[in-house]
Parts: C-alpha cells; structure tokens; sequence
C-alpha cells in the first residue's frame, strides 16, 4: 500500500522538482555551471547547447569547483580538476570567458552561497541561466534564493533528462536534502560532502 503511493506521488514530484517553469532558454547576463562529478558531462553538454541556441550570449561562463579531481591531461602534464576538464570542454564555445568560480566548495549549499556573494560582487548581471540536473534545481534554487539579496531572475538550462532523474529514490533523496537544508543542517559531517572534498 505504502509502496503503491510512493509510486504514485513520485511523477508529480520529479516533476516540481525540476522547475519546469523556471527553464531560461533565450538569453541571460551569465550562465553557471554547477560542480560535481555527478553527470558532468551532461551538464557541459547542456551548456555548449546553451552557448550555440541562445538568442543573446551571456557575458560570462562560470563553472563551480568542488575539488574533485578527473581524469590526466597530456597537455598539462597531471590530472587535472573537474572544473578545469569542463572549462577545456568549453573553451571556444560561443566566444564567452569562462572562469572557475573560487573558492572549492563543498555542496550545493555553500556552491549557492558563494554564487550569490559572486552576483552580489556583479551588479550588472541581472539574470543567471544555472546548468544543472533536472532533479537538482529545485534545491539549487531554493538556496541561491536563500543568499540573493539583489532581484536576480533565475532561470535553467535544460540538461538532457534521463529516466533515473525521475526514480522514486532520487526524488526521496533530493526531497530529503531539501530538509536538510531548510533545518540549517547542509553543512553538518556526514550530511554533506564535506568529507569528501577535506579527506576528515
């Protein structure tokens, strides 16, 4: 009985999760691309889409950095960090800067936080297109809303979807984190990703 409902509420739920109403597909002031290893390169896939279809560029690209190392690079003689892999993937696509955003960060919470000091820091960005999972951005942006203290218009560039993005447990573990969150537990140990990023 209990399962049956799960299954019943869980297309509603992955529904409002992704913001479907928040889809910025024409134009925005700069795009950011949200760290983590998870779908990385759907998320830079998404934002060379965005670069090439939107109808006016964003002045800037920038890419969050959670630390998290990735594969070797010849070119550059080690291995080289996520963030660093998706700014080469980038490079060149529409003719924007891309930047990683400093400092590393160790989950969405503290990613929203320092993206909001970053657009408090940049006044005439007025709009933010946010690449991210479909799962992910309700959260996202209920904790950039969180740290904005300026009228910024948030909207999402559409990643390719996938079926797990729908799956009962990623919409229990992202409604999960969304209490985490509103509790002020996003940066507990154990809770977060801290110890992933610090090695504690």
């Amino acid at each position: 009985m209990i399962a049956g409902g799960v299954v019943v509420l869980c297309g509603p739920v992955a529904s409002w999760l992704q913001c479907r109403e928040l889809r910025l597909v024409q134009s925005a002031d700069v795009l950011y691309v949200v760290a983590g290893a998870e779908a990385q390169d759907r998320r830079i896939a998404a934002a060379q889409g965005y670069l090439t279809n939107c109808t006016g560029k964003p002045s800037t690209v920038l890419l969050g950095n959670d630390g998290l190392v990735g594969g070797w690079s010849a070119a550059y003689g080690r291995n080289l960090l996520l963030a660093e892999w998706g700014r080469e993937k980038l490079d060149g696509a529409g003719g924007v800067p891309i930047r990683i955003q400093p400092p590393i960060v160790k989950g969405t919470d503290e990613e929203m936080e320092v993206l909001a000091r970053t657009l408090a820091d940049h006044p005439e960005w007025r709009s933010i297109a946010i690449v991210t999972c479909p799962f992910h951005a309700r959260r996202v942006m209920f904790r950039l809303r969180a740290y904005l203290k300026d009228d910024v218009k948030i909207g999402f560039a559409a990643v390719p979807a996938k079926w797990t993005d729908r799956a009962p447990w990623v919409s229990a573990s992202e409604l999960a984190k969304m209490a985490r969150d509103a509790f002020g537990f996003s940066r507990v140990p154990f809770l977060s990703r801290q110890e992933l990023v610090t090695g504690k």
